[in-house]
């Protein structure tokens, strides 16, 4: 007699109107059920780790994806709505720290072990503290006043213990941007984080502009709004 094998199922849960919705496929032998935050790992004995993505588009509500059974536990939701916040809380201060130009402040935001990608050399980029301390007082330089810093289109996924964000950050006040005759530039980041028993912290942050190939090569391209 051939084996009979259940297909793992995949569960995601998405926040939207200020609750989580879930979504998820049914095993074969029947269907999924999460509980309290030790089944986010564990249902049916095994099953893929629930994600969370916020949607925040100034202002525009997030899109709700609802498939399959399944049965939400309060405690679920609960402990998801907390980590989702905590993550917003991290993002919050990042910015206001990056605004202020408060070097200590942000450094507190990542790992030891932090790996940033920058829109600068080197291609490897910029790995622990100290490197990624210095590239930051590098940019900090690049503003005579505040950094001008906004943030749109925040989406935020999350499992119990890793969770990573990618948002739009509009960009002013540079003394390099005149120089494209520019005041003001939007640019792409995606911030990785960790949880350990010090909390959240930050260990991948990538900073990119699009790249735009022509005859001579391509240019970076810094125009463009959302």
């Amino acid at each position: 007699m051939a084996e009979h094998r259940e297909r793992e199922p995949s569960t995601s849960l998405v926040l939207s109107g200020g609750r989580l919705a879930a979504s998820a496929t049914r095993n074969e032998g029947g269907t999924v059920r999460t509980g309290g935050r030790k089944s986010v790992h564990t249902a049916r004995n095994k099953i893929a780790t629930i994600g969370v993505a916020l949607r925040d588009s100034g202002g525009r509500g997030a899109a709700t994806t609802l498939t399959g059974d399944i049965s939400l536990d309060p405690r679920m939701e609960e402990a998801m709505a907390s980590t989702q916040s905590e993550i917003r809380a991290l993002l919050d201060r990042r910015e206001e720290a990056c605004r202020a130009k408060d070097i200590d402040r942000l450094m507190a935001l990542y790992s030891p072990n932090i790996v940033y990608f920058d829109c600068v050399p080197p291609l490897q980029g910029f790995i622990g503290s100290d490197a990624v301390r210095r590239n930051f007082l590098r940019w900090f330089d690049e503003y005579e006043g505040p950094i001008g810093l906004e943030t749109r289109d925040l989406n935020i996924v999350m499992s119990e213990d890793v969770a990573f964000a990618y948002m739009l950050h509009l960009d002013k006040g540079n003394i390099h941007f005149s120089k494209a005759g520019l005041e003001e530039a939007w640019i792409r980041s995606t911030v990785c984080c960790q949880r350990s028993s010090d909390g959240w912290s930050i260990t991948h942050e990538h900073i990119s502009w699009p790249f735009e190939f022509n005859r001579e090569g391509g240019n970076v391209v810094m125009s463009l709004d959302p």
